[in-house]
């Protein structure tokens, strides 16, 4: 294959890897302007390479056959670090240093140019158009999804998370999922796209789709991201049904609900902070999804986390923590601890979101319920 054929060579552990030249083949780099690059080694008969010289070893500096001063790609303390990478060879009476370069497992060779007809922007550009059902550039010239797979299988593992701060019409995520679903992969994607607003006369095609199709009432190219994701998901689970294509969005938002006082406190009466005492206090089922999320953050959680619904409102558990929105009959929490250790998923953790759940007889009993069950009371944790 590709990795044989190329990394020719094996060391003692039977490990393949190939002779890449240690000079810098450029000669817009050398000794005029990369001074720290410019040093001797020197090699004894036998090709084994050194920094100090010793009786009978040959210099070896990165100069070219017509004297050119050139440059070496590694300064002196990383040729002293990875010295045991380096071989001297004696060619046509001079000697030249060469760095082992491993396979490390690889399977293929990533080519420097993609030529593949797959990988052209317009196969993108295709891609997105039948997603979308529509001849128009909602999202002009995207990457297509085979290239960025194509790059994910030569540099990522089975269960790597793969981040784009970029996402744009969210192409990454939609090779993510394709390369799971040929290799049975785990990987998970974070995307990131700012709400970048659509302008109705310069890419009206986008903005009628946005509004229109999707009727919401804001175009922003996030839509655009977001709605490929799930039309990508949707077509991939048909086609390998069990595949994971869920995803969660969040947006980086202000306090929307006035849950912090939305005034300098020198400015705040009595009236405003019992106000906003009473707003916290309140269990708000609307604020419920974002209650459980910053519990997944505040538990050291991924936002990827797994949420399962115990009793709505009030009981859910994630990974091994459950968690408590509101004051529940004890011998409920000792249930769902027990049900938790009966599916194999045992709940160590309790985690309580303390604004909701003031009732001190309720966390008297969850102290008393860790005892009894030999735990330690650290496992009760308040937040909020």
């Amino acid at each position: 294959d590709e990795i044989d054929a190329d990394y020719d060579l094996s060391d003692e552990e039977g490990e393949k890897y190939r002779l890449l030249e240690l000079r810098n083949t450029h000669r817009e780099f050398g000794k005029h302007n990369r001074r720290n690059l410019y040093y001797s080694f020197f090699v004894d008969h036998q090709g084994e390479v050194s920094l100090h010289k010793t009786n009978g070893d040959a210099e070896v500096k990165p100069d070219w056959d017509d004297g050119f001063e050139g440059c070496w790609t590694w300064d002196r303390t990383k040729a002293a670090k990875d010295l045991h990478l380096l071989e001297g060879k004696e060619i046509k009476g001079r000697w030249k240093i060469f760095r082992r370069s491993y396979a490390n497992g690889s399977t293929k060779m990533l080519k420097t140019i993609l030529q593949d007809k797959e990988f052209f922007t317009e196969k993108g550009q295709k891609e997105l158009n039948n997603l979308f059902s529509t001849k128009s550039k909602i999202f002009p010239s995207p990457k297509s999804p085979w290239l960025i797979k194509n790059l994910l299988q030569t540099n990522t593992s089975d269960d790597d998370l793969i981040l784009d701060f970029f996402a744009g019409s969210g192409t990454t995520a939609e090779a993510v999922m394709r390369l799971n679903a040929e290799d049975g992969g785990q990987r998970q994607f974070l995307l990131v796209q700012i709400p970048q607003p659509i302008d109705a006369k310069k890419q009206k095609d986008a903005h009628e789709f946005v509004t229109g199709t999707l009727g919401k009432a804001e175009a922003t190219i996030f839509e655009i991201t977001a709605e490929r994701i799930r039309r990508a998901g949707s077509q991939l689970a048909t086609q390998h049904p069990g595949l994971d294509t869920g995803f969660r969005v969040f947006d980086l938002v202000d306090d929307p609900d006035a849950l912090i006082l939305q005034k300098p406190l020198a400015e705040a009466t009595q009236d405003d902070l019992a106000q906003l005492q009473q707003t916290i206090a309140t269990p708000q089922p609307a604020l419920i999804p974002r209650v459980l999320y910053n519990l997944l953050l505040a538990e050291g959680l991924p936002l990827s986390t797994k949420i399962h619904e115990i009793r709505p409102h009030a009981l859910y558990s994630a990974g091994d923590v459950l968690l408590i929105l509101q004051a529940v009959e004890v011998d409920e929490v000792r249930a769902a601890l027990h049900a938790a250790q009966q599916q194999g998923r045992a709940l160590t953790h309790l985690s309580v979101f303390a604004p909701w759940v003031r009732d001190n007889n309720f966390l008297l009993g969850l102290d008393t319920l860790l005892l009894t069950l030999e735990l330690s009371p650290e496992r009760l944790r308040l937040r909020g």
